[in-house]
């Protein structure tokens, strides 16, 4: 969700304690989530690697052969998940008929119909929905259902959500909103949906991130981020480290929408903050298909210029030099 990862700034400056400290809860929580992976079953279990490639011939024989229905692997994720994820309703049934655990989750929080969502599978979200499972339930970062579905790109298993109660108004612990699902996601018919509920294009969440920058930063849809830009998102908003949607689309490599901030006036030589600025945080965020630990920590000064051309590339350096980006 619009978060990134940055490297030691090549110039030397003065740490502060605050960053020190920083530095060892970091270090702390990677030694904890490691030692929990570890800890966790067979790596990837033949039955949950069966559900996931929707072999229920070979699902049905590794149950014969009394595997265990509830096995997890690394990520804590189950054969059911797998089989929500992947939209097999058949192979669902059966290891639900098997005593497969429906309100499990994995190891970021997860449940199988939050894969379900993700995965844009109406049926399955309706078949897990009919077994009781609860359409309310979060993940570990607060992501709703609903979140995941607005990612995932199925209008029709958004709506349905709604109609069992689900707000679109909602939040995660950030402030993140299904708006930002979705423009991220890259799902035009899903926020123009949005809009139309009247979710607010120009909204933030506690880092300063918009729908627009995390449009920019996936850089999966030009039509999303013209009708973002069209409802009043700010072109040259910043985040907690200073990134604009231009630094984002120019990190991502996705000229096309280089072109079109440039072109809606985002500033070409805007830069990030400096080192130094207090904007140090962690999270722990959601992913599609494996656990993720992002860590912010401080801008470090850059264009859009320099940030495309440490991430290499060259097509968008030269069209930002040729529009005025200075050295």
């Amino acid at each position: 969700m619009g978060r990134t990862q940055t490297d030691m700034h090549k110039h030397k400056f003065e740490i502060t304690k605050k960053v020190i400290i920083f530095g060892a809860i970091v270090l702390a929580v990677l030694l904890v989530y490691s030692a929990s992976i570890a800890q966790a079953a067979e790596k990837d279990p033949e039955l949950v690697r069966a559900a996931r490639q929707g072999d229920l011939k070979e699902v049905i024989r590794l149950l014969n052969q009394g595997a265990d229905v509830n096995a997890k692997d690394e990520h804590g994720r189950t054969a059911l998940m797998a089989a929500a994820r992947g939209g097999n309703v058949e192979i669902l049934k059966l290891l639900i008929d098997k005593g497969a655990d429906i309100k499990a989750k994995d190891n970021i929080g997860w449940t199988a119909l939050m894969h379900a969502a993700c995965g844009g599978n109406l049926d399955v979200v309706k078949l897990l929905i009919g077994k009781g499972l609860d359409v309310k339930d979060t993940d570990s970062d607060g992501w709703t259902v609903l979140m995941h579905a607005a990612w995932g790109g199925n209008l029709d298993v958004v709506k349905l959500l709604i109609e069992k109660g689900l707000d679109v108004k909602d939040t995660d612990h950030d402030g993140w909103t299904v708006l930002m699902s979705a423009a991220e996601g890259g799902n035009l018919d899903i926020v123009k949906f949005l809009i139309e509920k009247g979710l607010n294009a120009k909204a933030r969440d506690r880092y300063g991130r918009t729908a627009l920058m995390g449009a920019a930063r996936r850089g999966r849809n030009l039509d999303v981020v013209k009708l973002l830009i069209d409802k009043g998102s700010d072109v040259n908003a910043t985040d907690s480290p200073g990134q604009t949607p231009l630094m984002k689309a120019a990190e991502q490599g996705n000229l096309a929408i280089v072109k079109l901030l440039i072109e809606k006036g985002s500033d070409i030589n805007a830069k990030e903050n400096s080192p130094g600025t207090p904007t140090v945080l962690i999270s722990l965020v959601r992913s599609l298909i494996d656990k993720r630990i992002s860590v912010v920590v401080e801008g470090k000064g850059r264009t859009a210029l320099e940030i495309a051309r440490e991430k290499g590339h060259k097509e968008i350096v030269e069209y930002l030099k040729a529009h005025g980006a200075k050295e």
